[in-house]
Protein backbone atom coordinates (compact mmCIF):
# COMPACT_ATOMS: atom_id res chain seq x y z
CA UNK A 1 0.00 0.00 0.00
CA UNK A 2 1.36 3.40 -0.99
CA UNK A 3 0.62 6.61 0.90
CA UNK A 4 1.41 10.27 0.15
CA UNK A 5 4.73 11.85 1.06
CA UNK A 6 3.05 13.94 3.75
CA UNK A 7 1.45 10.89 5.33
CA UNK A 8 4.81 9.11 5.22
CA UNK A 9 6.45 12.04 7.01
CA UNK A 10 3.70 12.16 9.64
CA UNK A 11 3.84 8.39 10.23
CA UNK A 12 7.62 8.58 10.64
CA UNK A 13 7.28 11.43 13.12
CA UNK A 14 4.57 9.66 15.15
CA UNK A 15 6.77 6.55 15.41
CA UNK A 16 9.82 8.62 16.41
CA UNK A 17 7.88 10.39 19.18
CA UNK A 18 6.20 7.18 20.32
CA UNK A 19 9.60 5.42 20.44
CA UNK A 20 10.86 8.05 22.87
CA UNK A 21 7.82 8.32 25.13
CA UNK A 22 5.84 5.11 24.74
CA UNK A 23 2.64 7.15 24.88
CA UNK A 24 0.10 8.42 22.34
CA UNK A 25 1.16 11.30 20.09
CA UNK A 26 -1.22 14.23 19.75
CA UNK A 27 -1.47 16.77 16.92
CA UNK A 28 -0.03 19.56 19.10
CA UNK A 29 3.19 17.69 19.88
CA UNK A 30 3.35 16.45 16.30
CA UNK A 31 2.93 19.98 14.95
CA UNK A 32 5.82 21.23 17.10
CA UNK A 33 7.97 18.31 15.95
CA UNK A 34 7.06 18.94 12.29
CA UNK A 35 7.11 22.74 12.34
CA UNK A 36 9.05 22.78 9.06
CA UNK A 37 6.08 21.06 7.39
CA UNK A 38 4.05 24.29 7.76
CA UNK A 39 0.60 22.72 8.02
CA UNK A 40 -2.17 23.53 10.47
CA UNK A 41 -3.11 21.37 13.43
CA UNK A 42 -6.45 20.71 11.70
CA UNK A 43 -4.63 19.29 8.67
CA UNK A 44 -2.44 17.17 10.92
CA UNK A 45 -5.50 15.80 12.73
CA UNK A 46 -7.15 15.00 9.39
CA UNK A 47 -4.03 13.23 8.13
CA UNK A 48 -3.73 11.26 11.37
CA UNK A 49 -7.40 10.30 11.10
CA UNK A 50 -6.81 9.03 7.57
CA UNK A 51 -3.75 7.06 8.69
CA UNK A 52 -5.94 5.58 11.44
CA UNK A 53 -8.61 4.61 8.91
CA UNK A 54 -5.92 2.94 6.80
CA UNK A 55 -4.79 0.90 9.82
CA UNK A 56 -1.36 2.54 10.28
CA UNK A 57 -2.29 4.31 13.52
CA UNK A 58 -4.63 3.58 16.41
CA UNK A 59 -6.34 5.75 19.03
CA UNK A 60 -6.09 4.02 22.43
CA UNK A 61 -9.05 5.93 23.84
CA UNK A 62 -11.27 8.90 23.02
CA UNK A 63 -9.51 12.29 22.84
CA UNK A 64 -6.11 10.59 23.00
CA UNK A 65 -3.36 10.92 20.46
CA UNK A 66 -2.29 8.13 18.14
CA UNK A 67 0.09 5.21 18.42
CA UNK A 68 1.46 3.13 15.54
CA UNK A 69 -0.17 -0.24 14.86
CA UNK A 70 1.63 -3.41 13.82
CA UNK A 71 0.82 -2.51 10.21
CA UNK A 72 2.22 0.99 10.73
CA UNK A 73 5.45 -0.33 12.27
CA UNK A 74 5.84 -2.85 9.46
CA UNK A 75 5.36 -0.15 6.81
CA UNK A 76 7.87 2.09 8.57
CA UNK A 77 10.46 -0.71 8.84
CA UNK A 78 10.06 -1.77 5.22
CA UNK A 79 9.77 1.66 3.58
CA UNK A 80 10.69 4.64 5.75
CA UNK A 81 13.41 3.74 8.26
CA UNK A 82 16.83 5.39 8.03
CA UNK A 83 19.48 3.46 9.94
CA UNK A 84 21.85 5.19 12.38
CA UNK A 85 25.36 4.49 11.13
CA UNK A 86 27.97 3.21 13.58
CA UNK A 87 30.82 5.46 14.60
CA UNK A 88 34.43 4.28 14.41
CA UNK A 89 34.49 4.16 18.21
CA UNK A 90 31.41 1.90 18.30
CA UNK A 91 32.94 -0.50 15.79
CA UNK A 92 36.16 -0.64 17.79
CA UNK A 93 34.23 -1.30 21.00
CA UNK A 94 32.24 -4.16 19.44
CA UNK A 95 35.31 -5.82 17.93
CA UNK A 96 37.12 -5.55 21.27
CA UNK A 97 34.21 -7.16 23.12
CA UNK A 98 33.90 -10.00 20.60
CA UNK A 99 37.63 -10.75 20.51
CA UNK A 100 37.68 -11.00 24.30
CA UNK A 101 35.20 -13.90 24.18
CA UNK A 102 35.99 -17.58 24.47
CA UNK A 103 36.02 -18.95 20.92
CA UNK A 104 33.90 -21.93 21.91
CA UNK A 105 30.63 -21.12 20.03
CA UNK A 106 28.43 -22.11 22.99
CA UNK A 107 30.32 -19.89 25.43
CA UNK A 108 30.42 -17.10 22.83
CA UNK A 109 26.63 -17.29 22.45
CA UNK A 110 26.16 -16.99 26.21
CA UNK A 111 28.53 -14.01 26.36
CA UNK A 112 26.79 -12.37 23.39
CA UNK A 113 23.43 -12.40 25.18
CA UNK A 114 24.97 -10.61 28.17
CA UNK A 115 26.91 -8.03 26.14
CA UNK A 116 24.00 -7.10 23.88
CA UNK A 117 21.41 -6.94 26.66
CA UNK A 118 23.65 -4.39 28.40
CA UNK A 119 24.29 -2.52 25.14
CA UNK A 120 20.60 -2.12 24.19
CA UNK A 121 18.93 -2.29 27.62
CA UNK A 122 16.63 -4.98 26.19
CA UNK A 123 16.17 -8.74 26.36
CA UNK A 124 18.52 -10.83 24.20
CA UNK A 125 18.27 -14.47 23.11
CA UNK A 126 21.25 -16.36 21.70
CA UNK A 127 20.88 -19.76 20.04
CA UNK A 128 24.04 -21.82 19.64
CA UNK A 129 24.99 -22.87 16.09
CA UNK A 130 23.10 -25.74 14.54
CA UNK A 131 22.47 -27.26 11.13
CA UNK A 132 24.89 -28.68 8.62
CA UNK A 133 26.64 -31.95 9.52
CA UNK A 134 28.36 -31.44 12.90
CA UNK A 135 30.98 -33.90 14.09
CA UNK A 136 33.81 -34.28 16.57
CA UNK A 137 37.32 -34.08 15.15
CA UNK A 138 39.40 -35.07 18.18
CA UNK A 139 39.05 -36.93 21.49
CA UNK A 140 41.13 -36.72 24.63
CA UNK A 141 40.83 -38.84 27.79
CA UNK A 142 42.02 -37.46 31.13
CA UNK A 143 42.18 -39.30 34.41
CA UNK A 144 40.37 -37.38 37.17
CA UNK A 145 40.44 -40.13 39.80
CA UNK A 146 41.13 -43.81 40.21
CA UNK A 147 37.86 -44.83 38.59
CA UNK A 148 36.76 -41.53 36.98
CA UNK A 149 37.79 -40.40 33.50
CA UNK A 150 36.99 -37.17 31.69
CA UNK A 151 36.29 -37.57 27.98
CA UNK A 152 36.79 -34.36 25.99
CA UNK A 153 35.71 -33.93 22.37
CA UNK A 154 36.44 -30.99 20.07
CA UNK A 155 33.94 -30.29 17.28
CA UNK A 156 34.54 -28.92 13.81
CA UNK A 157 33.09 -25.57 14.95
CA UNK A 158 35.61 -25.30 17.78
CA UNK A 159 33.20 -26.09 20.59
CA UNK A 160 34.40 -28.36 23.38
CA UNK A 161 32.19 -31.13 24.75
CA UNK A 162 33.05 -33.08 27.89
CA UNK A 163 31.64 -35.94 29.88
CA UNK A 164 32.86 -37.71 33.01
CA UNK A 165 32.56 -41.49 33.00
CA UNK A 166 33.23 -44.03 35.74
CA UNK A 167 34.93 -47.36 35.08
CA UNK A 168 34.26 -50.37 37.32
CA UNK A 169 37.86 -51.40 37.79
CA UNK A 170 41.28 -49.82 37.75
CA UNK A 171 42.50 -48.92 34.29
CA UNK A 172 46.14 -48.35 33.36
CA UNK A 173 47.59 -45.35 31.52
CA UNK A 174 48.45 -47.64 28.60
CA UNK A 175 44.83 -48.76 28.38
CA UNK A 176 43.69 -45.13 28.45
CA UNK A 177 46.13 -44.28 25.66
CA UNK A 178 44.88 -47.19 23.56
CA UNK A 179 41.24 -46.25 24.13
CA UNK A 180 42.01 -42.66 23.09
CA UNK A 181 43.79 -43.90 19.98
CA UNK A 182 40.82 -46.06 19.01
CA UNK A 183 38.37 -43.19 19.55
CA UNK A 184 40.41 -40.90 17.29
CA UNK A 185 40.59 -43.64 14.68
CA UNK A 186 36.98 -44.77 14.60
CA UNK A 187 34.72 -42.10 16.12
CA UNK A 188 35.89 -38.81 14.67
CA UNK A 189 33.91 -37.29 11.78
CA UNK A 190 30.88 -39.39 12.73
CA UNK A 191 27.49 -37.65 12.41
CA UNK A 192 24.98 -37.81 15.27
CA UNK A 193 22.56 -39.60 12.92
CA UNK A 194 25.12 -42.38 12.41
CA UNK A 195 25.45 -43.23 16.09
CA UNK A 196 23.06 -46.16 16.35
CA UNK A 197 23.12 -49.42 18.30
CA UNK A 198 24.67 -51.23 15.35
CA UNK A 199 27.48 -48.70 15.13
CA UNK A 200 28.13 -48.90 18.86
CA UNK A 201 28.22 -52.69 18.66
CA UNK A 202 30.85 -52.58 15.92
CA UNK A 203 33.02 -50.31 18.04
CA UNK A 204 32.48 -52.55 21.03
CA UNK A 205 34.06 -55.36 19.07
CA UNK A 206 37.11 -53.18 18.44
CA UNK A 207 37.41 -52.40 22.14
CA UNK A 208 37.43 -56.06 23.10
CA UNK A 209 41.21 -56.11 22.77
CA UNK A 210 41.47 -54.01 25.93
CA UNK A 211 38.45 -55.49 27.69
CA UNK A 212 34.96 -54.49 28.76
CA UNK A 213 36.36 -52.17 31.40
CA UNK A 214 36.51 -49.33 28.82
CA UNK A 215 32.86 -49.66 27.73
CA UNK A 216 31.89 -46.56 29.79
CA UNK A 217 34.29 -44.57 27.59
CA UNK A 218 32.50 -45.83 24.48
CA UNK A 219 29.10 -44.87 25.89
CA UNK A 220 30.42 -41.43 26.81
CA UNK A 221 31.81 -40.90 23.29
CA UNK A 222 28.51 -41.80 21.63
CA UNK A 223 26.68 -39.44 24.04
CA UNK A 224 29.04 -36.59 23.10
CA UNK A 225 28.41 -37.17 19.40
CA UNK A 226 24.65 -37.23 19.88
CA UNK A 227 24.82 -33.97 21.83
CA UNK A 228 26.17 -32.16 18.75
CA UNK A 229 22.66 -32.00 17.30
CA UNK A 230 21.34 -30.19 20.38
CA UNK A 231 21.20 -26.40 20.27
CA UNK A 232 21.28 -24.41 23.51
CA UNK A 233 19.35 -21.22 24.10
CA UNK A 234 20.75 -18.48 26.32
CA UNK A 235 18.67 -15.52 27.50
CA UNK A 236 19.72 -12.35 29.29
CA UNK A 237 18.21 -8.99 30.16
CA UNK A 238 14.57 -9.95 30.69
CA UNK A 239 14.52 -7.59 33.67
CA UNK A 240 15.28 -4.69 31.31
CA UNK A 241 11.76 -4.91 29.89
CA UNK A 242 10.35 -3.81 33.24
CA UNK A 243 11.63 -0.32 32.40
CA UNK A 244 8.99 0.00 29.66
CA UNK A 245 5.59 0.73 31.20
CA UNK A 246 3.70 0.10 27.98
CA UNK A 247 5.06 -3.46 27.82
CA UNK A 248 4.53 -4.55 31.42
CA UNK A 249 1.14 -6.14 30.70
CA UNK A 250 2.87 -8.64 28.40
CA UNK A 251 5.85 -9.50 30.61
CA UNK A 252 4.27 -12.74 31.79
CA UNK A 253 3.42 -13.80 28.24
CA UNK A 254 6.98 -13.07 27.15
CA UNK A 255 8.48 -15.08 30.03
CA UNK A 256 6.21 -18.00 29.17
CA UNK A 257 7.39 -17.71 25.56
CA UNK A 258 11.02 -17.87 26.73
CA UNK A 259 10.32 -21.02 28.73
CA UNK A 260 9.04 -22.83 25.63
CA UNK A 261 12.49 -23.64 24.23
CA UNK A 262 11.22 -25.70 21.31
CA UNK A 263 8.85 -22.97 20.19
CA UNK A 264 11.33 -20.12 20.41
CA UNK A 265 14.07 -22.17 18.77
CA UNK A 266 11.75 -22.85 15.86
CA UNK A 267 10.97 -19.14 15.58
CA UNK A 268 14.63 -18.07 15.65
CA UNK A 269 15.59 -20.63 12.99
CA UNK A 270 12.62 -19.77 10.77
CA UNK A 271 14.50 -17.26 8.64
CA UNK A 272 17.66 -17.92 6.67
CA UNK A 273 18.36 -14.23 6.12
CA UNK A 274 21.36 -12.55 7.81
CA UNK A 275 18.97 -10.22 9.66
CA UNK A 276 15.19 -10.02 10.00
CA UNK A 277 12.71 -7.83 11.89
CA UNK A 278 9.49 -9.15 13.43
CA UNK A 279 6.69 -7.17 15.04
CA UNK A 280 3.80 -8.22 17.28
CA UNK A 281 1.78 -11.19 16.09
CA UNK A 282 4.47 -12.00 13.53
CA UNK A 283 6.29 -13.44 16.58
CA UNK A 284 3.37 -14.93 18.53
CA UNK A 285 -0.38 -14.16 18.79
CA UNK A 286 -0.10 -13.35 22.50
CA UNK A 287 2.83 -10.93 22.02
CA UNK A 288 1.19 -8.07 20.14
CA UNK A 289 3.40 -5.46 21.88
CA UNK A 290 6.72 -7.24 21.25
CA UNK A 291 9.34 -6.54 18.61
CA UNK A 292 12.36 -8.67 17.78
CA UNK A 293 15.39 -8.26 15.54
CA UNK A 294 17.07 -11.57 14.68
CA UNK A 295 20.65 -11.73 13.41
CA UNK A 296 22.69 -14.74 12.26
CA UNK A 297 26.27 -15.70 13.02
CA UNK A 298 28.37 -18.52 11.61
CA UNK A 299 30.64 -21.11 13.23
CA UNK A 300 32.12 -23.55 10.75
CA UNK A 301 29.30 -24.79 8.53
CA UNK A 302 26.60 -24.08 11.10
CA UNK A 303 24.58 -20.99 11.96
CA UNK A 304 23.46 -19.54 15.29
CA UNK A 305 20.92 -16.81 15.96
CA UNK A 306 20.80 -13.74 18.19
CA UNK A 307 17.45 -12.08 18.86
CA UNK A 308 17.07 -8.64 20.44
CA UNK A 309 13.59 -8.43 21.96
CA UNK A 310 11.74 -5.47 23.40
CA UNK A 311 8.58 -3.40 23.09
CA UNK A 312 7.43 -3.04 19.49
CA UNK A 313 8.33 0.66 19.68
CA UNK A 314 12.03 -0.06 20.28
CA UNK A 315 14.58 1.90 18.26
CA UNK A 316 15.05 -0.41 15.27
CA UNK A 317 17.08 2.16 13.32
CA UNK A 318 19.71 2.23 16.07
CA UNK A 319 19.75 -1.47 16.95
CA UNK A 320 19.81 -3.04 13.47
CA UNK A 321 23.23 -1.83 12.23
CA UNK A 322 24.88 -2.54 15.60
CA UNK A 323 23.47 -6.06 15.83
CA UNK A 324 24.48 -6.69 12.22
CA UNK A 325 28.05 -5.55 12.86
CA UNK A 326 28.21 -7.59 16.07
CA UNK A 327 27.09 -10.77 14.26
CA UNK A 328 29.61 -10.21 11.45
CA UNK A 329 32.41 -9.70 13.99
CA UNK A 330 31.34 -12.79 15.91
CA UNK A 331 31.30 -14.89 12.72
CA UNK A 332 34.78 -13.69 11.81
CA UNK A 333 36.13 -14.52 15.28
CA UNK A 334 34.58 -18.00 15.34
CA UNK A 335 35.68 -18.75 11.79
CA UNK A 336 39.27 -17.78 12.50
Amino acid sequence: MEISDRKRMILTAVIALHTDSGGPVGSGLLGHFLETLSVSSVTLRNEMAELTALGFLAQPYTSAGRVPTQLGMRYYIDNLMDLYALTAAEKQSIVKAVNAMDNDPEKAAESSAKILSDMFDLSVLALTPRGGDPHLVHFRILRVGRFNLALIGVSDTGSVKSRVCRVKEDISNDEIDLAEKLLNKHMVFVSPEDVRKEFSYQLGVLFEEIGDKVSPILYAATALIRSLSDARLYADGEQNLLHYRDFQRQIHSYLAFLNDTERITGFLMRTGRPLSIHVGEEIAPELSSLGMIVGSFRAGGMFGRIGVAGPSRMNYAYIIPRLHYFCDSLSEMLTQ
